[in-house]
């Protein structure tokens, strides 16, 4: 097997991974959406994401943090956590 076969093996599994870890963390949030767990999303709103914060959803809140803060588009992660360590 040469390099070149072996580190794009090597990059199909990385992204194979971060399919599934993102997949799950989207199953996860929908299943405690539906149980009444968390409110389900409807836009950035710095009561629900304290609750988060509150209750240990960091990554959910952080995510909702990217999804609504600047509109039209999506933030950088490293503002979405300053801007979560902030609340």
């Amino acid at each position: 097997m040469g390099i070149l076969e072996a580190f794009g093996i090597l990059i199909l599994v990385a992204v194979a991974i971060a399919f599934l870890s993102s997949s799950m963390e989207k199953a996860k949030e929908s299943k405690l959406v539906h149980k009444g767990a968390i409110p389900p999303y409807t836009g950035y709103n710095e009561d629900e994401i304290r609750k988060l914060k509150v209750d240990g959803y960091e990554t959910i809140a952080i995510k909702r943090i990217r999804r609504g803060y600047e509109k039209p588009k999506k933030c950088s992660l490293k503002k979405a956590v300053q801007v979560y360590d902030a609340l």
